[in-house]
């Protein structure tokens, strides 16, 4: 038990030191690129500081209430679709994705955080009704008129349904 507990905190610090590192290029390169130019680098950082603060956030609220955090971020992903009828189309001027596929991929992350609940969700009641807003999901993001959106959500509840039970996870997912 020790020793599972150990090598998980090994793998979050691992995990952590290479966002860490990840974010520190990042910000680099977009220091390095408006070098010598007249646009600056501050919409580029302000953005990569919009990303460490969700993430700061997830880690925070991951480690407070983990289950509460993954079934509010699978609720607010459930919502937001239907509260934007227009879609999740980005900047308004510039050419995103079309909305469907924008929509499509929060709906995969959705199902994602779905299947996290699903694993640490001790109710089997819960269980019933995370397992229900997954398969929901899919068909929403079906709904939205993605069908690489519909493949994503799917594969995500096949994958997750395939490593569940099995012992060495990281193996079954290579």
């Amino acid at each position: 038990m020790a020793e599972t507990a150990a090598r998980s905190a090994s793998a979050g610090t691992a995990c952590d030191v290479a966002g860490a590192v990840l974010l520190t290029a990042s910000a680099a390169w977009a220091v390095y690129t408006a070098a010598g130019r007249d646009v600056g680098p501050e919409g580029q950082l302000l953005a990569l500081l919009a990303v460490t603060a969700g993430y700061a956030a997830g880690r925070i609220a991951g480690a407070v209430a983990p289950l509460g955090s993954l079934v509010a971020a699978a609720g607010v992903v459930v919502l937001l679709p239907l509260a934007l009828p227009g879609g999740l189309s980005g900047d308004p001027v510039a050419l995103p994705l079309r909305q469907a596929d924008a929509d499509a991929a929060l709906l995969a992350l959705g199902a994602g955080a779905c299947c996290a609940a699903l694993r640490t969700a001790r109710s089997a009641a819960l269980r019933v009704v995370l397992g229900l807003v997954a398969l929901g999901l899919v068909g929403e993001s079906l709904a939205t008129g993605s069908v690489a959106g519909f493949l994503a959500c799917g594969g995500v509840l096949v994958v997750a349904a395939a490593t569940g039970r099995t012992r060495r996870r990281g193996t079954a997912l290579v």
